[in-house]
């Protein structure tokens, strides 16, 4: 009955159902109510002014999905390379395994020190760690200000306000 109640709303009601639906309205103040409230959040939430989405929110979101995408084809691509190969695969990697052994068992008789660290390798090193730190704060510093800016501003608050509006009439009435 509920996604009647948006579908009413939206006119998108065959003409036969929204007859019926418009007679349980008649019949049930609850439902009636229900749709009062449905069309002053639909109405307050079409009345929000279009906001712009911070590029960096927009390019983040670009990135993610690319991502996502390109996983979800590489899995596809893994599966069916799996399902086509995996007769031939197999001996290949026991190979793969026993030459593997027996190279490890040949190393692990010397003993060899680590090579000096290189200065180049150091500071790439710190430069990524400070890349990823500031990749880090820029992250968290967008999302507060999206929860804060735009969902608390725009969605919560005008929500909140409505509901109050609609609660206060029936307190009155209770007393």
């Amino acid at each position: 009955m509920e996604a009647r109640v948006e579908a009413y709303l939206d006119d998108d009601l065959p003409v036969e159902e929204r007859v019926r639906f418009e007679q349980i309205l008649a019949g049930d103040t609850g439902w009636e109510a229900e749709v009062f409230l449905a069309r002053q959040i639909r109405d307050g939430l079409r009345a929000l002014p279009e906001l712009e989405c911070p590029p960096a929110v927009t390019e983040a979101v670009l990135t993610r999905t690319r991502r996502e995408v390109r996983d979800s084809w590489l899995e596809r691509f893994h599966a069916w390379m799996q399902q086509q190969f995996s007769a031939l695969w197999q001996p290949a990697l026991a190979m793969t395994v026993v030459v593997l052994l027996v190279v490890s068992v040949s190393l692990i008789g010397r003993s060899t020190s680590p090579p000096p660290p290189d200065p180049a390798v150091a500071q790439a090193l710190a430069d990524v760690k400070m890349a990823l730190g500031y990749v880090s704060q820029a992250s968290r510093q967008t999302g507060k200000v999206v929860r804060n800016d735009v969902i608390a501003e725009r969605v919560v608050g005008p929500v909140q306000n409505a509901l109050n509006a609609r609660q206060q009439p029936s307190d009155d009435t209770q007393r």
